[in-house]
């Protein structure tokens, strides 16, 4: 009995102290914003899920909103886009126009700016660089010769070996939809990288996360241990430099844009270039106006996505693979 409360009263302690140090029990996130109708997302069998046919009204907490329009499975609507050259963009909730409307994306800034061209848009929210592989795969087995412009900047580094991290973060985002039936591909070898499938869309937490401060700490420990040992920043740059070598081989021109200034997205796009890949960055602070929609959320704004497009039109106009006559 007194080894029992000696426990108890030393479980209490540890609980004590991690509530000082401002930790608290784990709580699942709402999604920021609403979706109607649902079912925006669909699975997808081989990158996880994808965009879902329709047109979709998404509402911010604060009642602001914005109408996004998919004519096609994987593809959000570029208006005014048509020409015998083709633009594709990928990538994930950024490049997709995540809080904009179908004409203030970065996509539709592209189209007005290069009247021959076809612009694509095929960004997908949430992806990591692993699915935007799996993407950038389907498109060269069936539509080879675009120039294709990914979207890069760190935190997809997560995301991309599937860290435990990324699925908590995700949790609220998966709660929206039908998603989860199928497996999500992630590459964990910097060595031989390749999607792999093998992720689940379901986040499981400890046991006790959900009560006490002290084992959501133990988790948040657990998880950035892990990351480290994946070390996503190699197995991303790898990634990258796969990415553009598979593209080439197909005939297809593949140029990252770095979304953000942060140190780290920089390294790693300047030891991608060092392989010769077409390399460009657009300096968005998503921290600051005027570029992010911020309070409200933390992605592009309409000039956030017009100056992206100045950065990807100074490449294609002076490229030999110039999209438009």
């Amino acid at each position: 009995m007194l080894a029992a409360l000696g426990v108890a009263a030393g479980l209490a302690v540890v609980e004590g102290v991690a509530r000082l140090a401002g930790h608290a029990p784990h709580a699942p996130v709402d999604f920021p914003l609403r979706v109607e109708p649902p079912g925006w997302l669909a699975d997808d069998a081989e990158a996880g899920w994808t965009l879902a046919p329709g047109s979709f009204h998404a509402r911010f907490a604060d009642g602001t909103g914005w109408t996004a329009t998919h004519p096609a499975r994987g593809r959000r609507l570029v208006p005014g886009s048509g020409g015998p050259h083709r633009v594709v963009l990928l990538g994930d909730s950024v490049p997709y126009g995540w809080g904009v409307d179908d004409d203030q994306t970065v996509a539709a800034h592209l189209a007005r700016a290069l009247p021959h061209t076809t612009v694509e848009l095929r960004a997908v929210p949430g992806h990591s660089l692993a699915q935007t592989w799996v993407v950038l795969r389907q498109l060269l087995a069936r539509e080879p010769g675009a120039v294709v412009i990914l979207g890069y900047a760190s935190w997809l580094d997560e995301r991309t070996v599937w860290a435990r991290h990324w699925q908590r973060s995700l949790a609220a985002f998966t709660r929206e939809g039908p998603l989860g039936a199928v497996a999500v591909p992630w590459v964990r070898d910097p060595e031989r990288p390749a999607p792999t499938p093998g992720g689940r869309l379901r986040y499981a937490a400890w046991p006790g996360e959900g009560w006490s401060a002290a084992v959501a700490w133990a988790a948040q420990v657990g998880e950035a241990r892990e990351l480290r040992g994946l070390q996503p920043e190699r197995v991303a740059v790898a990634v990258l430099r796969a990415m553009g070598e598979e593209a080439a081989r197909a005939g297809t021109g593949l140029v990252v844009v770095g979304l953000a200034g942060d140190d780290a997205t920089r390294a790693r796009l300047a030891s991608v270039a060092s392989t010769g890949l077409a390399v460009l960055q657009a300096d968005v602070d998503l921290r600051a106006a005027p570029w992010s929609l911020l309070p409200r959320d933390p992605h592009l704004s309409p000039a956030g996505h017009a100056r992206l497009a100045e950065v990807v039109l100074g490449h294609l106009g002076t490229a030999n693979d110039h999209p438009a006559p």
